[in-house]
């Protein structure tokens, strides 16, 4: 008869199993999406914006990741995994800005409102395949803003033409106030659930 102590340790195993085959389903969705935009709507071909394409898509997945518990981090160490993902995230922005560029206002509300559809879209598939986001201490929500943001975030890479710095930060990366919020509400239902 197995110890309580080894019922525990199988149980962890099998959660951990999970967590992985949840992210490799996500992730695997993630670059289908890319690549069926890249083929069949917005093809990106410069260096720097393929550069920054992947650096979004690492940037997200590894936040995707810590929103499940992979690895599961707290305090220090999960403080310095989210500046590794944001500065991925950050140097891919980077490379696409151009300040010579005129801001664009015009089609920036159409660009808020794009990204933060994708990014909803991701937000709800990143809770589905991650069963309510296993994730429980700390709170996932500004994990699951960013992962799912930069989802959006790529989306109009391929879309939008605009460079300018201030079009980039208002319109593009300005969905993550709005997914945030719905990322605490999220947490709060699962929280009610469990």
């Amino acid at each position: 008869m197995a110890s309580a102590t080894e019922i525990i340790r199988d149980e962890l195993d099998q959660l951990r199993g999970a967590r992985k085959s949840a992210l490799g389903v996500y992730v695997a969705l993630l670059s289908m999406f890319l690549v069926g935009m890249q083929v069949f709507a917005y093809p990106v071909t410069g260096v720097m914006d393929v550069t920054a394409l992947c650096l979004f898509l690492l940037g997200a997945a590894f936040s995707a990741g810590l929103t499940m518990g992979l690895p599961l981090l707290h305090g220090r160490a999960l403080t310095g995994a989210i500046g590794l993902s944001l500065s991925m995230m950050g140097i891919g922005l980077l490379l696409i800005m151009n300040s010579s560029e005129p801001v664009y206002w015009g089609h920036g509300a159409k660009c808020f409102a794009v990204g933060t559809g994708f990014s909803a879209v991701a937000m709800i598939t990143l809770g589905a395949v991650s069963g309510r986001l296993w994730r429980r201490f700390p709170d996932p929500g500004l994990l699951l803003a960013l992962s799912t943001t930069f989802v959006g975030v790529m989306a109009l890479h391929m879309n939008c033409a605009a460079r300018n710095p201030i079009h980039i930060v208002v319109f593009h990366v300005g969905p993550l106030i709005v997914l945030y919020f719905c990322a605490r509400g999220l947490v709060r239902v699962r929280d009610n659930i469990d």
